[in-house]
């Protein structure tokens, strides 16, 4: 599929570490924020400020750490959007998307594997008169991490752990000290190590270099990291049949217009992507064999695998069996796949919890750290939706429309009630049937359960 000029003079201008992290977080804030409060122009400032309060409301340190990226870059970045024509700004510095960024926007979330950044970036270099480059050359056009500001990065690292957030690294002199190390699992490298997050490879590295030694200098995290990015870059540029002269690699008659006419097309799964969704999954409930294939939408012989391996190294256990013999699952709290233990998770989530619910009415640890997490990412969705999805008022309403209507058919309709009444037995026993599953989807169930309730308030 052959590239509109637009998005030709796009991938001229900007480098291709603008689709990943911080600037990513940026282009989603510009692509779906802005019309969901619908504010078509904006300035510099606004955005600062919107980055600024983002970070002032999160808990976490990691998501603090990521917002001030955001920030660091945000004016270089509004900069480069404006010369690629994604952005215009007018003479008193008020922005607005041009009809192209939108496009642009799925245009970047193809691109997020290291072979299609790596033709990006070959292209860049070719649209700036190289005939020959480095792997170091490229490198510094994929990896958005600023190096110049380790330091900080550094001293601001942590993990949490025991129910706090704890520093993994102390400075002595120029010297870093390991103090806490996080182990990782094929889940937590699911990406390659290019397109992860900067938090994700310094925590990395530092594990790397904490096998064998309990201190180290800048210079060794730095190094490591750069090898690490330049052996994926270069099993790309060979797989993309790049011949390497000396210390680096020629163009020479390549048509590099070529590089860029796939970058479109969907990605193949990255590896683990199976595994962690499953995961996932499963860690906010109990899902059958037939529930993941269905979600997932996986080839059964690589769920069936996938599923072997988790159940082989416990990370997942069974927790019981429904209709024609279907086994569900669920993660084991005590082999937690993501490294975390039962009582700290527990912690986190009460803590994120009653950060949007200020007094819970119940004592929140008595609950399953399953449930939990259930519970928390049905408020998540609902701050969403009330912030940038939809109206959760007229939602709401059209929900309690629906029930209401089922309730009254159901009170009015005083056969089916007397039916109802005499499979069950008499009013004191509706507590027992209160406590049965119904065969039908959970919202359904609890309004016939309600409906119950109204109708042993009609009979009593």
């Amino acid at each position: 599929m052959k590239f509109n000029e637009w998005k030709q003079h796009a991938l001229r201008i900007l480098p291709p570490y603008v689709a990943l992290k911080p600037f990513r977080e940026i282009s989603l804030h510009l692509w779906l924020h802005l019309p969901a409060v619908k504010k078509e122009q904006f300035t510099l400032k606004e955005l600062q400020e919107d980055f600024e309060s983002k970070s002032e409301s999160s808990t976490n340190p990691i998501i603090k750490m990521e917002y001030h990226k955001c920030l660091q870059v945000l004016p270089y970045f509004l900069e480069k959007l404006v010369a690629a024509k994604l952005l215009v700004v007018d003479s008193k510095g008020i922005y607005q998307k041009s009809r192209n960024f939108a496009e642009f926007w799925y245009l970047t979330s193809h691109v997020l594997s290291v072979e299609k950044l790596v033709k990006w970036g070959v292209y860049y270099l070719a649209n700036r008169g190289k005939t020959f480059f480095t792997t170091e050359n490229l490198v510094e056009i994929l990896a958005p991490e600023d190096l110049r500001d380790i330091e900080r990065n550094l001293s601001e690292l942590v993990i949490f752990e025991n129910d706090e957030w704890k520093k993994v690294l102390e400075k002595q002199n120029d010297t870093w000290i390991i103090k806490k190390t996080y182990l990782y699992t094929p889940a937590s490298l699911l990406k390659p190590f290019l397109i992860s997050d900067f938090y994700n490879k310094l925590l990395f590295c530092i594990q790397t270099l904490s096998q064998d030694k309990t201190e180290f200098v800048v210079e060794d995290l730095l190094t490591l990291i750069q090898l690490k990015e330049q052996e994926e870059v270069e099993r790309a540029l060979k797989k993309l049949g790049f011949r390497r002269c000396q210390n680096g690699w020629l163009l020479e008659r390549r048509n590099v217009n070529e590089l860029i006419q796939d970058l479109e097309r969907p990605l193949r799964l990255p590896r683990g992507w199976i595994e962690i969704s499953c995961l996932n999954l499963l860690d906010v409930g109990s899902y059958s064999w037939t529930e993941l294939a269905e979600i997932t939408k996986a080839d059964p012989s690589t769920l069936s695998r996938t599923l072997g391996r988790l159940k082989k190294s416990k990370v997942i256990v069974p927790t019981g069996e429904g209709k024609w013999g279907r086994r569900y699952y669920t993660t084991n709290c005590d082999n937690c796949p993501f490294l975390t233990d039962r009582e700290t998770c527990k912690s986190n989530l009460i803590r994120e919890i009653e950060t949007k619910l200020p007094e819970p009415t119940i004592d929140l640890k008595q609950f399953s750290n399953h449930v939990l997490k259930r519970f928390l990412n049905l408020l998540i969705e609902i701050k969403t939706d009330r912030t940038e999805k939809m109206d959760v008022q007229e939602f709401g309403q059209l929900i309690d429309a629906v029930f209401e209507q089922t309730h009254l058919s159901l009170l009015e309709d005083q056969k089916k009630a007397m039916e109802i009444y005499k499979m069950h037995g008499s009013v004191k026993h509706v507590e027992e049937l209160m406590e049965k599953d119904y065969p039908m989807p959970y919202l359904y169930s609890l309004a016939a359960k309600k409906t119950i309730r109204l109708m042993v308030q009609s009979f009593s």
